[in-house]
């Protein structure tokens, strides 16, 4: 029939196949990046049309103009995917429907709402302040406590995650698909979260209604103390606020924003302290659930601290501080623990650590700690693989957790230590290990 031949001449079988890959190329990089719907809309539209040109209108033209017709298509999609880059935005205290608002609770600083999830069992606060913005004269500098609001602070969203590098969101995706194996396809999830050096904030899981007297769990994120945010799914508290428990945890201060030590910073400060401020902040964020616990049910005589990788190696820290003493009753450890006296994991000698900031600044061309505390923090965040460890600075610890521990000296009651499983996927995804190639895999770590 005549109307079919231009469809057979106009997409050929290699065309077709062409075309095909194109699309799940083109899908796979907007589901992967994130792209808003509009970007989904207009690239349909895109391939809908390069489909009827091809087929209606260029068919028998000649090959010349259907290789500019791929390479128009190619440029459309390209400028599609530019104008349909996630935006950043605020990640809600509950994904998806919510439950609505809840009542008002009344903290020392003031009054707060949250959120309450789908079924109305839960109440979310996200976002609460407990600490002065670290910014400006206050970058490294002890975290100075949150100033009383007025009115009702509606806690219905996350406050950005502590200032870091940020990887693409395709990388992003591909880390959740390759290494922790939860990725799930969606357009619910279409923006980018927010990273900042505003970020000391907290957030409380509870259940629903008037309780009283609930056992808290406190917990730190892990991260390598570079990274991370208390946003992600396995450290929300829904699960354990629907077994009776509070749950919260906080954002601290990261990299060379919470752990840089510097003897200027230490001459600033009138405690003679420097290269812990985010373990600074943990602790004034437990001071903080110490003063205002009750006022979501919780027990401030009942504080179960918790922490995972990084956020273990600052629970060690905390059981041995001085500082926290009194702040939590119990500790449960994952995935990293007091292992070996030299060298210390996750932390460093303060000598160390003042070699470390001498680097630092040679490194940006500044002899000054005002100099360095102006630099942009975007573009000082990469230097977080060089200043994330803790310091013994005689303050915040008079020694590490190992030589405390070896003395018997620690704040918590009781402790339960372990290593989740597959802590380490998302490092090793990419080496496989078997009978044949094991012993090469680990004989220079032994």
């Amino acid at each position: 029939m005549p109307q079919t031949q231009p469809i057979r001449a106009g997409l050929r079988p290699l065309a077709i196949i062409l075309l095909i890959l194109f699309v799940l190329l083109l899908f796979a990089v907007l589901e992967l990046g994130r792209h808003t719907l509009p970007g989904w809309i207009l690239a349909i539209a895109a391939i809908a049309a390069f489909v009827f040109l091809r087929t209606r209108i260029w068919a028998d033209k000649p090959l010349s103009i259907r290789l500019l017709s791929w390479l128009a298509l190619i440029a459309v999609c390209a400028c599609i995917l530019l104008i349909s880059r996630p935006p950043v935005k605020a990640v809600p205290a509950v994904i998806g429907k919510n439950g609505g608002v809840t009542d008002v609770l009344h903290t020392r600083l003031g009054d707060v709402t949250g959120i309450l999830t789908k079924d109305g069992k839960v109440e979310v606060y996200a976002g609460i302040p407990y600490a002065k913005p670290p910014v400006g004269e206050l970058r490294w500098k002890e975290p100075v406590p949150a100033e009383p609001w007025d009115g009702v602070l509606a806690a219905d969203h996350f406050a950005p995650m502590s200032m870091q590098t940020q990887n693409h969101p395709i990388m992003s995706s591909l880390t959740q698909i390759i290494g922790y194996h939860d990725y799930k396809i969606s357009l619910s999830d279409n923006y980018i979260e927010p990273a900042s050096e505003d970020s000391l904030y907290l957030n409380i899981w509870k259940p629903q209604g008037d309780v009283s007297g609930l056992p808290v769990l406190v917990y730190v994120h892990g991260g390598s103390l570079q990274t991370g945010q208390p946003w992600y799914q396995d450290y929300r508290g829904e699960g354990l606020a629907r077994e009776g428990v509070v749950v919260v945890n906080m954002g601290y201060r990261l990299g060379i924003f919470g752990f840089f030590a510097d003897e200027a910073l230490a001459a600033e400060s009138p405690n003679g302290t420097t290269g812990n401020y985010g373990l600074l902040d943990q602790i004034l964020a437990l001071q903080w659930v110490q003063d205002n616990i009750e006022a979501f049910g919780g027990d401030p005589a009942n504080v179960t601290l918790a922490g995972e990788s990084a956020g273990s190696a600052c629970i060690s820290a905390l059981c041995t501080s001085p500082l926290a003493k009194g702040l939590f009753n119990r500790v449960v450890g994952e995935s990293s623990t007091v292992t070996a006296p030299v060298p210390a994991h996750s932390f460093r000698s303060y000598e160390d650590a003042l070699a470390a900031a001498k680097e630092t600044y040679s490194r940006y061309g500044v002899s000054t700690i005002e100099e360095l505390r102006a630099l942009p923090a975007e573009q000082i965040a990469d230097e977080m693989q060089r200043h994330h460890h803790i310091t013994v600075d005689g303050y915040v610890l008079t020694e590490t957790p190992y030589e405390s521990y070896a003395k018997g000296i620690h704040n918590e009651s009781a402790q339960l230590q372990g290593f989740n499983r597959n802590e380490a996927a998302p490092c090793i995804m990419f080496s496989k290990a078997d009978l044949k190639n094991y012993e090469e895999k680990v004989r220079n770590i032994f």
